[in-house]
Order: structure tokens, then sequence, then C-alpha cells
């Protein structure tokens, strides 16, 4: 489809909003990436001030036929946040924190507010948010709801869903609306009830999804951890007579009584749509207690086998989170961080971090006792920790190695296409038994870390996506190894996005009907189809080796210099960028650049400027381009203090 030139269209925008507009190729560029495998270039950066600014947006968008997406951190890995359209930077100026109750249970603020600082907030209250993904020092409140996301503490909290109160969010057309829980299902004529818009869009989801309630519930896999097509499990409570009953005595399936006076969850149902049903503003969530006491065991193993064995046992005893370091990501943690020697042992394969919390300190050393015996000597070695400084050393090495996979020279780097894969954690050993033999099958090393207690397990094959031959090893990989979740009863995404990585594959997790009935449930919200379309579910069967960051290969040409590389080093160091977003961490722990923690611009990040030399080095940037004003005041904004690592940057700006 052919749009408006990006500068008319920022030019047209500009005049409807009070946030700011940008169409350069630069600013472009610099979003055109997140922590996934693709680069999408969007048609122009909109950083709304407000919620009125977003409907504004959205409006135009319609009219115009463009699709829009909001943007958080940008550290997903689906390719949830990439358009070819109008993108909405949320973190700009949409990041405060409005209000919260009297006793801290419940907090309101706007999208673009940290998690963590969110956290930080929450403190005196003595509370905090359940949900804790890895990101969380970046990734802010819109995307973590957008995402359903949920962490290392998922044995405890579950899903951010479970905790989301209301949401105020921008439809498609650019109404502004506010959905809830339990909200009240209007639809038809045959009702004494108001129909409002919320209360219609409730009532058509309750038609839609109470109509096909066996369906849902049947099709749900064994695992826990659910996190593929949109949240429709459960969100629809319908009034029930005597003969809706079902023979077992439990009251559900589908109600048919001409009047939808039902209620759904809707604020539930939103959480994980990933801006392709509504862009979000404001979100109130509700808070959970900070534990008493906590005290962390961490076992070590010889092999995957003995520590996937001990996993449903460590379970069972009433664990709060159970963790996995492979060895890769152990060896990785102890190069990079003199600081972890102490507490990774590198003769481990396989490095378990088991928390118990509970009201009292002789509480969790009951569950640790239990849980160190129901173990046994399927461990080597072990520690127990109570200190509560060590334990948050324990669990942020394996946060910090995370972003570091990427440091490892050549074009082969671990890709993120696969490592969502969930199973019940009773079938662990199975799952990871396939995985290897499919390893060994198409000769790729696996990186191996992730929620072992949700029998989630994060693998990471070395590919180089810039090589076809690797691109289709990579679908090939992905069939079998999807193939092998849905044989144990697992699911394609047990935590990050569908994105574009998993929308073809929404037929294959749960048949043609259910796929059909996520279709109608975006056509309820969306039937324009502008809001981040192709995400989730998608018809294009290629959508997920599309627009990859490797498809577009360095020149060698532009990665010539004089400068002391050895061969291809320099061009390395050019596509090193996983584009994770750590760099936009306000951590004040973590090193980083200064200039972004100044301004909080993405255009003062590292990855934006990582972005650029890329583009520059693959010809996405133009001679003009390279030699322009703007080109170099964006690079002169490093300071060259090495703290993101990417220290080419000062050495290409004076290449020529």
């Amino acid at each position: 489809m052919t749009y408006k030139q990006p500068q008319e269209i920022a030019d047209q925008l500009s005049r409807l909003i009070k946030g700011e507009c940008f169409a350069d190729i630069f600013t472009r560029v610099a979003f055109s990436t997140d922590a996934s495998i693709y680069q999408i270039i969007p048609i122009c950066i909109i950083a709304p001030k407000d919620m009125e600014d977003i409907a504004a947006v959205i409006k135009y968008a319609g009219l115009n036929g463009i699709p829009v997406v909001a943007r958080g951190a940008g550290s997903g890995l689906g390719g949830e946040s990439l358009t070819g359209g109008i993108m909405l930077d949320t973190t700009r100026f949409m990041n405060k924190i409005i209000s919260a109750s009297a006793d801290g249970r419940t907090v309101t603020c706007e999208v673009g507010v940290v998690l963590d600082d969110l956290n930080k907030y929450l403190l005196p209250f003595n509370k905090k948010i359940g949900p804790d993904p890895s990101s969380g020092n970046r990734a802010v409140i819109g995307g973590v709801v957008a995402n359903n996301s949920t962490g290392a503490h998922s044995l405890s909290y579950g899903y951010i869903a479970e905790y989301v109160e209301k949401i105020k969010a921008v439809l498609a057309d650019g109404t502004i609306a506010e959905f809830g829980n339990n909200s009240l299902a209007v639809a038809g004529t045959a009702t004494s009830e108001p129909r409002t818009l919320v209360s219609g869009i409730a009532g058509e989801c309750f038609e839609l999804l109470n109509s096909n309630a066996l369906l849902i519930e049947k099709a749900q896999p064994e695992t826990k951890r659910n996190h593929s097509g949109y949240n429709i499990a459960d969100v629809v409570h319908p009034v029930r007579d005597k003969a809706s009953k079902m023979p077992d005595g439990h009251q559900r399936g589908p109600v048919s009584n001409g009047v939808h006076n039902g209620r759904v969850d809707m604020a539930k149902l939103l959480a994980g749509s990933e801006g392709t049903l509504a862009v979000f503003t404001e979100v109130t969530l509700r808070t959970v207690d900070i534990p008493k006491v906590a005290a962390v065991i961490q076992f070590e193993f010889d092999s995957l086998d003995k520590m996937a064995r001990a996993v449903p046992a460590i379970v069972d005893s009433g664990a709060a989170a159970c963790e996995l370091m492979g060895q890769d990501l152990i060896r990785i943690a102890r190069e990079a961080f003199e600081q972890y020697h102490d507490i990774l042992n590198p003769d481990s394969v396989a490095s378990l971090l088991v928390e118990h919390t509970g009201s009292s300190t002789e509480e969790v050393k009951r569950k640790i006792e239990k849980t160190v015996s129901d173990v046994g000597g399927l461990c080597f070695d072990k520690k127990i920790v109570f200190d509560p400084e060590v334990q948050k050393r324990l669990f942020k090495c394996r946060k910090d190695a995370v972003p570091l996979l990427s440091r490892k020279k050549g074009l082969k780097q671990p890709i993120p296409f696969i490592e969502d894969v969930s199973v019940d954690n009773k079938k662990l050993a199975e799952y990871l038994a396939g995985l290897q033999k499919i390893g060994e099958k198409f000769k790729v090393d696996m990186v191996y870390y992730g929620h072992a207690g949700d029998g989630e397990i994060h693998v990471r094959p070395y590919l180089d996506l810039s090589d076809p031959a690797d691109v289709k090893k990579m679908t090939d990989i992905a069939e079998e190894v999807f193939t092998l979740a849905l044989s144990l009863g697992g699911s394609l995404s047990g935590e990050h996005a569908d994105g574009l990585i998993h929308a073809a594959f929404m037929r294959k997790h749960f048949g043609e009907e259910y796929f059909d009935i996520l279709k109608r449930l975006k056509r309820i919200f969306d039937p324009k189809n502008i809001l981040n379309p192709g995400k989730i579910i998608s018809d294009n069967a290629e959508v997920m080796t599309q627009n990859l960051r490797g498809g577009n290969k360095i020149i060698g040409e532009r990665t010539k210099t004089k400068l002391n590389f050895k061969p291809d080093e320099f061009k390395f160091e050019l596509v090193k960028c996983s584009g994770c977003g750590v760099c936009r961490s306000t951590d004040s722990a973590i090193r980083m650049c200064p200039v972004f923690r100044a301004t909080g611009n993405e255009m003062d990040s590292s990855r934006a400027r990582a972005n650029l030399l890329a583009a520059w080095a693959k010809g996405i940037l133009t001679e003009q381009d390279f030699e322009s004003e703007k080109f170099r005041e964006i690079l002169s904004t490093c300071l060259n203090c090495k703290a993101c690592v990417l220290i080419v940057l000062r050495a290409l700006m004076f290449q020529k």
C-alpha cells in the first residue's frame, strides 16, 4: 500500500497534536528495531503528550488507512512494536504515576512509567507489582500489560492480566474508553440496560466468547503458562440457570437466552493484545505485599536431564520461583562480570535458583528442608542463602547475563524464535531431550536458561540470519520444536509476545475454529485493521521470515577502515547490538549512557546510534545521509565514555 510521504504526514499531524512529530530518516531508522530479529522502518514517529494526542493520531490513521502502533521500551522479542506505519513513542511524555490508594493496594499510572520505577514508588506501602519480567529496569507499564507479562516469580504471581483493574484506551475510531473487569455486556434490543460504547463492545465479546466457551476451554494447553493468541479463556461470566449445568455439575459452556446480560472481564481480555485491539493510555493495577521473609537455594546439576527431573518436586514443595541458568549463560556471566565469580559455579551444567517465601524464618526453613530432601542426589552441590543482598545478586546476575548473549564474535548469534515454548513441568525432561535431538539434527549450538518451574526454557540457537540457508534452518527448527511442544500439551508462547514470530502458527497451535474466533475478536475492536495489523494472528504464512534484520547485508566497502581492527572485526561490531534496550535502563546501578540518562530520548540511546551505524553499513542510509550535518549531530552526542561498549561510534564518525 502507498501512503503519503513521511514529512507530509508529520506536518499534518503536528497541526493536530501537542506532542512531537518526526519524519527524518535517522529517527525512523532508530525506531526500526526492538529486541527481536526484525527491522521495519516506520513512516513517522509521534511522541504524544496525552491521550487526546493519541486519539487524534488514530483518527488520522483511520481516515488515511495507515497502520499505527504504540511502543514502549522496545524490549519485546516478537517484533510486536514494529510497524511500517505510524509509531507512538509513549515513553517521552506519558510517564507519570497518577495516584495510589491510601493503602497502596491499587496504583494508576500512564503507560510510559518504567516498571522498576513504579515498584520504587510502591516501596513505602510495602507493596510491589507481582509479575517481574527481567526487562523491568526499562520495560514500561503499557508494554508490560500489552504483553501480559510475567517473570521469575510466575509460580507466585502468574500474569499481569490477573492484576489489571482498569485500562483507559483509545479505540480504532479514535474514541477514548475505559474498560474494567466484570463489565456488563449489553447487546441486542431485548434489555432495559442502557447501551454504551464499552457495554456494546463487551456485549459483542460476550456473544462471541460465550457461544464458543466449550471450544475455547478444550483448546487450552496443559501447561499453566499459555501466552498464545488473545487472552480469551476464563474472561466471560454468564448468567446461568439449572439447564446450563454440565453433567459433571460444573457451570460452564454457552448460554443462549437471547439477552446478553452476562459480564466480561474486559481489562483482563485486553491484557496481552499487543496493541492490536486498542492503544492503552492509563492502567490501574492491584499490587501485592512484599514477602516478609525470603531465602534462595542455589542447586547445581551436572546435566539438563537431572535438573529437569528435579523441577516438579521443587514446584510441589511450594517454591515461589525456580529459575534456570545453563552452562553457556554461566560462562558468559563469569567472563563479563568478575563480581559474580563467587556465586556462579563454573562446573555446573545447569544452575537452579529456587526461592521460598513466608511470614517467618521458621516457615521458610521448613519449606527449604522439604525441597532439599525431595531433590536429593540429583544435584551435586547446593547453597542456602538467607542474606537479602546475596539473593539480589543471584537474581541480578541472571538478568545481567542475558543481554550479553550477543557478545560472541561473528554473524552467528543466539536467535530468539523458539525460546518461549512452555510445557507442563512434569514433561520438561522429555521436552529438553527432544530439543537436544533437534539441535544435533540441525547441527546448531543452543543456549538454555529461563523459568524451569513453569516448564518454560528460553532456548536460543546460534544462526546467521543474513544467510538464506540459516533462515531456512530457522523455520525448519521452529516447525519441529513447535510440533514437539504441542505433542506434549504445551504452548508456543509462555511469556513473550506472539508478535510476528508466532502469528503464522496460531492455526497450528489451536486449529481453524479457534483461529477464527481470534480473527472475529480482532474485527470487533478494529474493523479497518489499522491497529498493529499482522501481529498475534496472520494469514501470511511467510510472516516469520519477512523483514529480518539480517536480510540487509553489510556492504563491504562501507566497513573498510584504516583503524586498528582485525579482519571483519569492525563489521561484527556494527551488528552486535541485539536491540534489547538495556541501554534505556533506569537502574542507577547499571553504568549506561549519561546522555540518554539526562534526556530519556531514544535518539540519545546506544541502541539508536548502533541502529544508525548498522543502517549505514547495510546501505539503508545513503551517502548524502552519512555526510549530513544531522547525522554528525546525532553521533556527536556520544561522549566516548564506553559505557555501552559500542566504542566504534566515534571511530566511524572520523572514518572519512
